[in-house]
């Protein structure tokens, strides 16, 4: 069913944090805790242990700091903010995925009507609210709302809440359009590019898709039918998004043949794809895992890759225990004898034994401020500047003189900053 608009959309209304000369922030995952930094004695206090307990965080990333409570949350004297959702969402817990659009205009989530049925069949819809009237603006029965993709363009899954046929829909124009059926989202590191796996052909067929958020393009891989894509590895720099490919014959039928894992990759910007490593011989794989949180391993450009023998094989869906592993080895890389640890540099080409990648380029790790990146707050009177530190690990305050001073312990992943007026 096609998303309704309820009323026109408003002028936007900027959210801020009432927190003059402080900044504010969040650390920590479980449980999330809730700081401050004063600009005029540049030290770091703890507000909240743990936000859950006072208050039902909806968004903990930039650009804003949103807490939600049945009554106004007091920090030291300090509404931190409210912000009008329905009553259900915070007793019952029955709206999910909150989260505000990237200029903190529009609220969207996942409303469960249905607790019994939830996503099934009217168990669930996407509301996207106005923040500042406290209007709901669109309605999308039947769905399940995913993220955010813009200022006004957000992902939701339809028939299935987020796992079903993935839409995108367009606050301005009031449409909506198929862009997956299905599969997991895997944003790459500067969260400018989506890509998307699409699960088919009872599990066995994936494909994917990705779009650029900054040139509203999509792009999809053509490899070729009845083939697997998989294994989705974004580069540390978001720049390109590594994957395999592995040929299925006839992906119609429940007997197929099972080809060699390739190894290629899609750019960003155009969707161009390269391929790295193909071989008749050999499978090549990069990740472990599964397929909601592929892992795999960088060295700057450099890529782990396992290499392993390929034996051409014909199967069936439904095969004999004692196939299992054979069948295993191909599709997922495991079972697997005689196999070589590679890196190959995704840029040019090369291929290496990973020891060697990692003797050539491995050193100690550098500790401190990440100066490379621009600073997450800068004084007004230019006298310090905050940065993350190297792996964006930890909170640093550099002064314009004297030594960087550690503000935030390793470990610690900056969430958030915002400064009151």
């Amino acid at each position: 069913m096609t998303p309704t608009p309820i009323v026109p959309t408003p002028t936007p209304t900027p959210l801020v944090s009432n927190l003059p000369g402080q900044l504010v922030f969040l650390q920590g995952e479980k449980p999330i805790s809730l700081w401050t930094f004063s600009l005029g004695t540049s030290q770091v206090r703890e507000l909240l242990p743990d936000v859950s307990q006072m208050a039902v965080l909806l968004q903990n990333e930039s650009p804003h700091l949103v807490v939600a409570a049945s009554q106004a949350v007091e920090i030291d004297g300090i509404n931190v903010y409210q912000v009008p959702i329905p009553e259900y969402c915070l007793p019952e817990g029955r709206c999910k995925h909150l989260q505000f659009s990237p200029d903190g205009r529009y609220l969207a989530f996942t409303a469960i009507i249905d607790p019994e049925i939830f996503c099934g069949s009217g168990g669930a819809e996407v509301q996207v609210w106005d923040v500042a009237t406290g209007e709901m603006l669109v309605l999308v029965p039947q769905a399940g709302f995913s993220t955010w993709l813009s200022e006004d363009k957000f992902l939701y899954g339809h028939n299935g809440c987020e796992a079903g046929n993935t839409y995108l829909w367009d606050m301005e124009g009031g449409t909506s359009m198929l862009v997956g059926r299905g599969g997991n989202d895997f944003w790459s590191p500067n969260k400018r590019v989506l890509a998307g796996l699409e699960l088919t052909f009872f599990g066995y067929h994936l494909d994917f898709w990705m779009y650029n958020i900054e040139n509203e393009r999509f792009f999809k891989p053509q490899q070729g039918e009845g083939g697997r894509y998989a294994s989705l590895c974004w580069h540390p720099d978001s720049s390109r998004l590594a994957y395999t490919w592995q040929a299925f014959e006839p992906p119609d039928s429940y007997e197929f043949a099972i080809g060699p894992k390739e190894l290629w990759i899609m750019e960003a910007d155009g969707g161009g794809q390269i391929p790295l490593l193909l071989s008749p011989e050999y499978n090549y794989i990069i990740t472990t895992g599964n397929n909601r949180q592929w892992e795999c391993y960088w060295l700057e450009d450099w890529l782990q890759v396992r290499e392993v023998p390929f034996k051409p094989i014909s199967t069936t869906l439904e095969p004999s225990p004692d196939e299992w592993p054979t069948l295993n080895c191909p599709i997922y890389g495991t079972n697997c004898m005689n196999e070589r640890f590679l890196g190959i540099n995704v840029r040019t080409g090369e291929v290496k034994d990973w020891d060697t990648v990692t003797q050539e380029i491995h050193a100690v790790e550098p500790v401190g401020p990440n100066l490379a990146n621009n600073p997450i707050f800068i004084s007004p009177d230019n006298s310090f500047a905050l940065y993350l530190g190297v792996d964006n690990k930890g909170l640093w305050y550099v002064p314009e003189q004297g030594d960087p001073q550690r503000l935030l312990p390793e470990g610690y992943n900056f969430v958030y900053v915002a400064h009151g007026e």
